[in-house]
């Protein structure tokens, strides 16, 4: 290894060059590891390339997020009994809690407080993601108890039809997408497509509309390392995360009774297709802008 000139790691980091900066930052993350670990273990004579090495990976998109008007398709949807009413009620919950797709269907039931409105997780992919506390807002809470109190076969808070964990790509191919092409939300004639992980941006930007302090969004979203036991968290920190996840539960609130001031009590249920479905009458609306 101490053969290795950076001119020969360069190479390496420019087989790369098209893909997203994020791979290469793993690239460049691995190889001061190694170089590390040769040093430490075998003794070589090894410096570190990693402060020389260019990075040129192109930069990641940003993610869309659901609008106002889309959260009130889902809630009217979720509401309704539909093919993918279900898949909408899970749509919801993703989107007022920040958890990843594979976090929410990792939550078991005994993770789940009903008396105190919140979720616990073991989190994925970084360890800032690992072991989170998830306040609950009210919007969701219905959703929550169904889901909690159906039987299967798994104590999972959420199964597959036939009552066992959901597989992620099974659940986004024929669930998720279905369910946005059926509200008119992912559009053959749009380039715009939303995807499970828009659900998660759109709680980050939900939540900074609402006023909620920025490093307890970090924190639920699990996006730095913060070092909390499982039983520090919970007892000193859930106050303080559920009065800031509040402020999302209260634009919710607010934003209703905008909407009902300027337009009167709006009735109706969504089952759209295309985006030109019509509404029926009969179903109150639980969030609507």
């Amino acid at each position: 290894m101490s053969d290795i000139k950076i001119s020969d790691y360069q190479l390496a980091m420019d087989t790369l060059q098209n893909k997203s900066r994020s791979l290469q930052n793993k690239l460049l993350l691995l190889i001061g590891q190694l170089c590390k670990y040769a040093v430490a273990v075998h003794r070589l004579d090894v410096i570190n390339p990693s402060p020389y090495l260019i990075l040129d990976g192109v930069q990641s998109k940003s993610r869309e997020i659901f609008s106002d008007e889309e959260i009130s398709r889902l809630f009217l949807y979720a509401q309704a009994n539909e093919r993918f009413s279900c898949t909408a009620r899970e749509v919801l919950i993703l989107i007022f809690t920040g958890l990843r797709p594979e976090e929410l269907f990792g939550v078991e039931k005994n993770d789940v407080s009903l008396q105190y409105h919140f979720l616990f997780t073991w989190g994925s992919k970084t360890d800032a993601g690992k072991e989170r506390i998830i306040p609950l807002i009210s919007q969701i809470m219905p959703y929550v108890f169904s889901f909690y109190f159906a039987r299967g076969q798994e104590n999972y808070l959420i199964t597959s039809p036939r009552g066992y964990r959901v597989r992620i790509d099974n659940w986004r191919n024929r669930q998720f997408y279905p369910l946005m092409k059926e509200l008119g939300i992912n559009c053959a004639d749009t380039p715009r497509r939303m995807v499970p992980y828009c659900c998660r941006h759109t709680y980050a930007s939900l939540a900074d509309r609402a006023g909620v302090d920025k490093d307890t969004i970090i924190k639920i979203v699990g996006h730095t390392s913060y070092k909390f036991t499982k039983r520090t968290y919970i007892h000193e920190k859930l106050p303080q995360l559920q009065a800031e996840t509040n402020k999302i539960d209260r634009l919710v609130k607010q934003e209703i009774t905008n909407k009902k001031e300027r337009e009167g009590d709006v009735n109706g249920c969504c089952s759209r297709k295309a985006g030109n479905r019509r509404e029926r009458p009969g179903t109150e609306l639980s969030w609507r802008i």
